[in-house]
């Protein structure tokens, strides 16, 4: 039994540092993710739960392991389970979904460019999100800012034809994360940069070059989707696997048979006499007899565990 606990605190302990591992990358690299926060924002907050779960799990598994109640090792078993599964799941759903959109939203450009139309409603509503943040920067310039280089010196002049401003937009932290990071402009097709921020040769946007176009952004997006993707469905996979051992040695401990009750067995020794025959070969020296001892057991009333 010591062995099947100290197996378990070391098997719960990584299961915590994991969790904690999990909700660092959650909170300070998912949840700040513009891919995850626009596109696939559910990950998130599963990816955040399951973290939870996994250091709770682990916290209950090393005070388990101290004191190995049922319903403590049950309530761990659950937990880690839980997280465990859950974690690997999202993983690969991670991967697989950010593989499909990224295809979506190729196949849905490529068609828009032969035919202009789209043939996918997801790629249309994010186009429409471009097209409405578009809007708002030219009635910027048009309606008092004429130098206006993007949407950030636009104020409460960044309006669409809706009267919706810009700060309100679906998308709108997609395509400035994407106009930072790739500096692109537009989405399925080349189009004005919206925010002014310098294109990936270095150019600074001046006022001379605000109404250029640049290489659509979906090109960026969909790498990014691949990429970010696969990193963060491996993350989520990687750190789940420690917890299988826990579940393994958890289950182990909880159905491990109990301790077993026996009598306690007393041994009296009973040296020979001169009446008891032994060989004459063990006697030693000085006339100490070596013969063994014989032993009679005898049986008390009392109880003990093994």
């Amino acid at each position: 039994m010591a062995y099947q606990l100290g197996c378990l605190f070391t098997c719960s302990f990584f299961t915590f540092v994991c969790g904690i591992i999990l909700f660092c990358f959650v909170w300070f690299d998912m949840s700040q993710d513009s891919l995850f926060k626009d596109l696939e924002p559910t990950y998130i907050k599963v990816a955040f739960l399951f973290s939870i779960n996994m250091t709770i799990g682990g916290i209950v598994g090393m005070f388990s392991s101290h004191n190995p109640r049922k319903l403590r090792l049950g309530f761990t078993l659950g937990l880690t389970t839980k997280a465990c599964v859950g974690s690997i799941i999202t993983g690969i759903l991670i991967i697989v979904s950010t593989n499909t959109l990224s295809n979506n939203f190729t196949e849905a450009c490529d068609f828009d460019k032969r035919t202009g139309n789209f043939n996918q409603g997801y790629t249309a509503t994010v186009q429409a999100s471009y097209d409405s943040l578009k809007n708002c920067l030219l009635n910027c310039r048009r309606n008092g800012l004429p130098e206006a280089i993007g949407l950030f010196d636009c104020g409460k002049l960044g309006r669409d034809d809706a009267g919706n401003l810009w700060t309100m937009i679906e998308y709108r932290d997609l395509f400035d994360w994407a106009e930072r990071k790739g500096g692109c402009g537009g989405f399925c097709m080349k189009d004005l940069p919206l925010f002014g921020y310098s294109n990936l040769d270095g150019f600074q946007m001046t006022q001379a070059m605000k109404g250029m176009n640049r290489k659509p952004c979906y090109e960026w997006i969909v790498r990014q989707l691949v990429i970010r993707g696969g990193i963060g469905g491996v993350v989520l996979i990687t750190l789940a696997l420690p917890s299988i051992a826990t579940i393994i040695i958890t289950l182990w401990t909880i159905c491990s048979p109990p301790p077993i009750r026996r009598k306690t067995y007393e041994f009296e020794m009973h040296y020979p006499t001169e009446g008891d025959e032994y060989d004459s070969e063990e006697e030693g020296v000085d006339g100490y007899s070596l013969a063994s001892p014989q032993y009679t057991r005898i049986v008390s009333g009392q109880n003990t565990y093994l």
